[in-house]
């Protein structure tokens, strides 16, 4: 199994104040094809502990507006999870440095 590491910026909105923090975001790529094929990307240190997407999906039906739009890898819910976003900029850094994007 094959397991690759990046560090982007994020912003976090507290669930209580909505003061945005930024913070350093772990991203690992799992290549283990038994889970799902091509792989997951999962976020090490967002607020719930799921934050993730699958390669093959962002591949066919979303990267570029990862890119252009940037990802809320977590809607947080007021009151109890923080709200956690991801620039484009720092997506197109994330997969750039997973060798999921060339642009």
């Amino acid at each position: 199994m094959c397991k690759k590491q990046v560090r982007v910026e994020g912003v976090r909105f507290r669930c209580f104040s909505g003061r945005p923090m930024c913070e350093e975001i772990i991203a690992e790529l799992d290549m283990d094809e038994s889970v799902f094929k091509g792989g997951v990307v999962r976020l090490e240190n967002g607020p719930t502990g799921y934050e993730s997407f699958v390669v093959e999906l962002v591949k066919l039906e979303g990267m570029q507006q990862m890119i252009d739009r940037g990802w809320w890898a977590c809607a947080g819910t007021s009151g109890k999870w923080d709200s956690l976003y991801i620039s484009g900029l720092q997506m197109k850094k994330m997969l750039k440095e997973l060798g999921l994007y060339d642009g």
